[in-house]
């Protein structure tokens, strides 16, 4: 893990974390997605944005501990077939 995926994985985290937190100021900054009003009923931009917020969590723990690279390096070997030199 060196500093820069700290301080990236830091930033996601917070970013992420702010989605959910301060959801109805994304909602108003962005306005409404008639997409997800639509799939998931009445309030669904809502729960869009938080669910996206989690996503960001989760991807900035992965960057914050060093193991995103990692996941992207299994996940693109699989599907790629490329092999991982460890």
């Amino acid at each position: 893990m060196t500093l820069q995926s700290f301080f990236i994985g830091l930033a996601l985290s917070l970013f992420g974390f702010s989605m959910v937190y301060k959801t109805d100021w994304y909602l108003g900054f962005m306005g409404l997605n008639e997409w997800a009003e639509n799939k998931f009923g009445g309030g669904g931009t809502r729960l869009m944005y938080k669910l996206i917020g989690v996503g960001f969590c989760f991807f900035g723990i992965l960057a914050l501990t060093g193991q995103l690279n990692d996941l992207v390096g299994g996940v693109a070997g699989s599907v790629f077939g490329a092999r991982l030199n460890k």
